[in-house]
């Protein structure tokens, strides 16, 4: 393999998307765990660097409010051995795990202007699941929306595996549109896929 340069945003990049993979295929917690914060860290650091609003100031206020200690404990415990050598993490789950990819992700969407196709397949399975947690409104159509609390319902109640499978699912379909749309001469499907995506 030749040296190739590469920049932070690169780096965020390559470890979000990989956690998410990860995190869809049900891989290990811990791995996706530590890919998503190393990734989180990078882009909250750089954030005021490329952005001048106050989205970075909001989420540091957020941390703040719960205490960055408690925000950044696994990943302290993933990356301190020398300071606490017999430590257990007491505590693990995948909720955490998702909280550093949606945050992540949207920081890098906002740097760069776009989610990758991984990324967007994260973002609209999370919307899918819990609108309410991101404050989405209901759909003003009722029956349109009883059908998608009903399919929601229906997700939840399935093992993690199974919905894990279906968000592997959707960012598979995500990212075959977003290669489809970015192939030569395929104008007119551009836009229509674009209507999709977006």
């Amino acid at each position: 393999m030749t040296g190739q340069q590469i920049t932070k945003l690169d780096a965020a990049r390559r470890q979000l998307d990989t956690a998410i993979t990860l995190f869809f295929d049900n891989g290990d917690g811990i791995s996706v765990h530590t890919l998503a914060y190393a990734s989180f860290k990078i882009l909250f650091d750089v954030y005021p660097l490329h952005k001048s609003d106050d989205f970075g100031t909001k989420i540091d206020e957020m941390i703040r409010a719960m205490g960055w200690q408690r925000f950044n404990k696994t990943a302290n415990f993933l990356k301190h051995a020398d300071r606490d050598p017999a430590e257990l993490l007491r505590y693990h789950d995948v909720d955490g795990t998702q909280a550093f990819i949606g945050l992540a992700s949207l920081m890098y969407r906002r740097i760069t202007g776009e989610f990758t196709p991984l990324m967007r397949g994260f973002d609209c399975w999370t919307e899918t699941l819990y609108p309410e947690a991101l404050d989405i409104p209901p759909d003003p159509d009722p029956e349109r929306e009883a059908l998608e609390k009903k399919m929601r319902e229906v997700i939840k109640a399935a093992p993690l595996s199974e919905r894990l499978a279906m968000g592997k699912q959707l960012t598979g379909m995500l990212t075959e549109l977003w290669e489809r749309r970015h192939e030569p001469g395929h104008v007119a499907e551009d836009r229509s896929i674009k209507l999709q995506t977006d």
